[in-house]
């Protein structure tokens, strides 16, 4: 069963127990065809090498040029990638596409130099989202859509109906996740969630035992929003990859109709649970 995607991991329990295995991931763009792809180990991904010539841009350097332009960037090589760090890939075109080299945005985590179980000598990668959907609290940790996605399972709680993004209380930034109403108390779900962060990323946790910093904040949004802003947009013609709230960064203008979408929920449920008057 092959998949693609960055969430493939927060459904791969589902895929397991509809389908019956386990999926096979590759990663793949437009620009540059298929790029990885996982081995009989389902493990890393490792790099095609015969389709583009690749180079890749630290994080840190891919974040801080991000929407400038800037042209003076160091790149690295494949074997000089290292485990544990994040890299954007970098492509010039070898074979079937115009002979260019391209920023494709696409981050990947470096897991290892090698998959030594399937006798694989390169390096062993996991695409982790896209430069701009990364959530950057104080420069000291970035959170992608996987990570939060499986800490919001973690918790108990939906990984599909929420979104994320960097907020500020005053001058210091929060991490914003609105989530739709689940019956738990708010407090219990923001602890929760706060732990399985700390859990999945080391970064966010250095952010507390380092800097004493709790950034997480929940909120809560009526039942059925997410769905239901979705269907308001599809039913006023917005193109399909524009119907749902983004997972990570929306704009202010998604959260205003989010919310307004939530309140409009709720006072639909209050107006059908007020009793009626008999004549």
């Amino acid at each position: 069963l092959v998949c693609w995607g960055t969430d493939t991991g927060v459904y791969r329990d589902q895929i397991r127990h509809y389908w019956g295995c386990d999926p096979y991931e590759f990663l793949a763009i437009t620009e540059g065809g298929i790029l990885a792809m996982q081995s009989w180990t389902r493990e890393g991904m490792t790099f095609v090498p015969g389709t583009n010539f690749l180079e890749f841009i630290r994080e840190t350097d891919a974040m801080a040029s991000n929407g400038t332009g800037s042209s003076e960037l160091t790149t690295c090589l494949l074997d000089e990638l290292e485990p544990g760090e994040r890299y954007e890939v970098v492509i010039t075109s070898c074979v079937g596409m115009p002979f260019l080299r391209y920023r494709t945005g696409v981050l990947v985590d470096v897991l290892a130099t090698a998959d030594e179980e399937a006798g694989i000598a390169l390096p062993q990668v996991r695409p982790c989202g896209r430069v701009h959907d990364l959530i950057d609290i104080a420069g000291f940790t970035r959170l992608d859509e996987g990570t939060i996605a499986a800490a919001m399972r973690d918790a108990g709680l939906s990984p599909f109906t929420w979104t994320a993004r960097r907020e500020y209380e005053g001058p210091d930034p929060v991490l914003r996740v609105y989530m739709e109403r689940n019956g738990r108390d708010e407090t219990d779900v923001q602890i929760a969630l706060h732990r399985s962060l700390l859990d999945r990323d080391n970064y966010y946790r250095d952010l507390q035992e380092m800097l004493a910093i709790r950034p997480l904040r929940i909120a809560v949004v009526e039942s059925g929003a997410f769905r239901a802003y979705a269907s308001d947009r599809r039913a006023r013609g917005v193109d399909l990859d524009r119907q749902s709230v983004p997972h990570i960064n929306a704009t202010d203008e998604a959260i205003e109709e989010l919310m307004l979408t939530s309140r409009a929920l709720t006072e639909a449920a209050g107006v059908a649970a007020a009793p009626t008057l008999a004549s």
